[in-house]
């Protein structure tokens, strides 16, 4: 079955952290897009569907750093799949930054932000 996924997929590899239990739980990126993450957690989590965290991802040899809020909508293996629900501007730019360049079609990376007005 193939999948029909309104947005682009960046396969990044950097690393990053979320919070929660009020522990900072360390991550690599398996792919990322405008809207959410999958991820892979460093250690295995018991987390529940739908929870709330705060996500951080680095940019790997600078200071950057995206910070957004994401909601974990699907576990599978040890790969867990976020949605971002909050991102503020300066992050949200750099997000559209690293899928652009990471991704096959800068062009098709205007057209989802056009989406994300929307929602």
């Amino acid at each position: 079955m193939k999948e029909h996924r309104r947005f682009n997929r960046a396969d990044f590899h950097t690393k990053g952290f979320f919070k929660y239990n009020e522990k900072e739980n360390y991550f690599k990126i398996i792919n990322i897009s405008l809207n959410g993450i999958l991820l892979e957690p460093e250690t295995k989590l018991d987390i529940e569907l739908e929870v709330l965290v705060p996500l951080i991802i680095q940019l790997s040899s600078t200071d950057v750093k995206i910070k957004t809020s994401a909601r974990l909508q699907h576990r599978e293996n040890n790969h867990l799949g976020f949605r971002f629900e909050e991102i503020d501007v300066e992050s949200m730019i750099h997000l559209r930054r690293l899928v652009e360049l990471n991704s096959d079609s800068a062009d098709q990376i205007t057209h989802e932000l056009h989406f994300l007005k929307k929602e």
